[in-house]
């Protein structure tokens, strides 16, 4: 989410977490970066990297990086960073499950520049191929914030199946797929990470054509088609969540039924200085 807009964009970068002069610089780089000057951005970048609670300026930096490696190392620091930062912030219980933040972190205005370094991070992860350590950073961030601000949920199921957690990947998208869930906007425990034995039941008709009738689900159904493919093999449950997909989101199987084959690397979307990551589910 781009901070301008939404509630950052009245109190500051994290709640005013940083100074507004390093903030301004950090502004600066970012209009040159969408009109791409990367060149005019990194000065500013530089400047706004002066402010050790500016988060969003190793973000950008880590652009800059002549590798995945030194992106990641970049990343990594600044996520270390982040958690002294909300240690000091949010008291020493900050982190654990029965303090006062873990549950609704993104709620926590001096959390969100934290949580999107992370959410580069589980990006940048697997692009590296690095899929346990994506896989493992997006269970973090659903225990830290289970209601998924962020969309975790479109992600996470890619770097199971990557990772070969074919079981957890399917029990992931089952959670998030429940009536209740769906029908009250209430996440699962942990955000679907309390993985359970996936069930193999097919499903009945009219859950068929609830799953149909939810566009956000394309991403969660077409992770537990795959997982199901892997898990049980061509089964009445896999051809269900392959209907159930292709009626959601069309696109990844026009590409599997034109024989167009998984992409050595990731797609891209170039936004200012910064790559965004495509997550699909051709695993």
């Amino acid at each position: 989410m781009d901070r301008r807009r939404g509630v950052e964009s009245i109190f500051g970068i994290g709640g005013g977490l940083t100074s507004k002069e390093f903030e301004r610089n950090l502004d600066i780089a970012r209009d040159y970066s969408q009109r791409n000057k990367p060149d005019q951005a990194l000065p500013y970048i530089l400047k706004a990297l002066e402010d050790p609670y500016n988060l969003e300026a190793s973000i950008e930096f880590s652009a800059y990086a002549p590798n995945a490696a030194e992106r990641i190392k970049t990343l990594e620091e600044a996520a270390e960073r982040g958690k002294r930062i909300l240690l000091q912030k949010l008291g020493p219980k900050a982190f654990d499950d029965d303090g006062d933040s873990v549950g609704h972190f993104w709620g926590l205005l001096e959390t969100r520049p934290y949580m999107r370094v992370l959410n580069a991070l589980l990006e940048m992860y697997f692009q590296a191929n690095e899929t346990a350590k994506s896989a493992d950073m997006g269970i973090e961030m659903l225990r830290l914030c289970p209601g998924d601000n962020m969309g975790i949920r479109s992600k996470l199921g890619s770097a199971l199946i990557r990772d070969g957690r074919y079981g957890d990947a399917l029990s992931f998208a089952q959670a998030w797929s429940t009536k209740s869930t769906m029908d009250t906007g209430m996440p699962p425990k942990r955000g679907g990470t309390l993985f359970k034995k996936p069930t193999n039941k097919a499903l009945s008709a009219a859950e068929e054509e609830r799953l149909s009738d939810r566009w956000s689900s394309g991403e969660l159904m077409h992770t537990a088609a795959l997982a199901s493919f892997k898990l049980f093999g061509d089964c009445e449950l896999l051809r269900q969540y392959l209907r159930i997909a292709s009626k959601v989101n069309p696109y990844i199987l026009v590409r599997i039924l034109g024989n167009i084959r998984r992409p050595n690397t990731l797609l891209l979307i170039r936004v200012a200085s910064r790559s965004f990551l495509i997550f699909g589910v051709f695993s």
